[in-house]
């Protein structure tokens, strides 16, 4: 059955945890964090630190090598780790997930290792980022019971950190089913899934988005943000059914030229719709024309 978020909400019950409580879950050694290094690559070197024992690469050994830098790491965490992480969730939110398990250090990394490779509905593998925040919250709200109860497998509640680094909020089943464990080698995902995250993906883009506008043009920290992400939102989607731009790089260069010159710049402006429309230009050679363009023209603004 192929089921939407929404209908799965009240599966899972939502608690706080202030920073005595995770103290309190780190002193019983129940506590692990999951912590991605890709984009802090100090994560290797502190799991290096805390040695075997206290800190395992998810990673195979052999990959584990290639890829220390970028692999994710599970942390049994004590008051040090927790001190330690505070400092790293307060430059980037996203840094880690938390699980609490009565089980060992290498039976949570066991269970973690079987969802790091998963399959699209169409058979293709990939890779599984659910030790990041924003993908874990979206995969356990449109997750079935049975899926539930095989992800939760040994961990009694997964969480997320709070913004502020200081706390977390958990998610536990509601209902605990019996142990399962799935026949199938790779978790395959379904396509109700796999929208989920397309959506959540796109929401965190947009996100992004809005806040380096918000960070370059000071008019645009005095939009109201719910606007501000609206018109982005709009230029994005311009951006791709009207003039067929694809990467981001390309999509954030159209919206940052809709800020600076406005939302109809693409059919106001004689020279930037030909551009546009122009058959034997790629999507990519275009975005860069249209950033040259607009630099030049703001250029010579300032000067008269």
């Amino acid at each position: 059955m192929d089921t939407g978020m929404n209908e799965h909400e009240s599966l899972l019950v939502t608690t706080a945890a202030f920073t005595d409580d995770i103290e309190r879950l780190a002193r019983a050694g129940r506590l692990f964090a999951a912590v991605d290094a890709a984009d802090a690559p100090f994560v290797a070197e502190k799991a290096a630190q805390a040695g075997p024992h206290a800190a395992v690469c998810l990673y195979k050994p052999k990959d584990a090598s290639e890829w220390a830098d970028a692999a994710p790491y599970l942390f049994q965490v004590d008051l040090s780790t927790w001190s330690w992480l505070r400092e790293g969730l307060a430059e980037d939110p996203s840094l880690c997930i938390f699980a609490i398990a009565d089980t060992n250090l290498e039976g949570v990394r066991r269970h973690f290792r079987r969802y790091l490779l998963v399959q699209s509905p169409a058979g293709t593998k990939m890779n599984f980022r659910f030790y990041d925040p924003r993908v874990l919250v979206t995969w356990l709200d449109c997750c079935t019971p049975p899926e539930l109860d095989d992800f939760y497998g040994p961990v009694s509640e997964y969480g997320i950190p709070t913004e502020d680094g200081l706390g977390a909020l958990f998610w536990k089943r509601r209902v605990e089913g019996a142990p399962r464990r799935r026949e199938d080698l790779l978790y395959k995902l379904r396509p109700g899934q796999m929208r989920a995250f397309a959506k959540a993906s796109e929401e965190r883009f947009t996100d992004r988005t809005v806040n380096f506008l918000q960070a370059q043009f000071p008019d645009a920290r005095e939009e109201p943000r719910p606007s501000l992400k609206y018109f982005v939102a709009d230029q994005i989607d311009r951006a791709r059914t009207l003039h067929g731009f694809t990467t981001e790089l390309e999509l954030v260069t159209y919206v940052i030229t809709a800020w600076a010159l406005g939302g109809d710049f693409d059919t106001a402006m004689p020279a930037v719709a030909e551009t546009l429309a122009a058959k034997h230009l790629s999507s990519g050679d275009k975005a860069a024309w249209i950033s040259d363009f607009t630099r030049k023209l703001l250029r010579t603004l300032e000067e008269t």
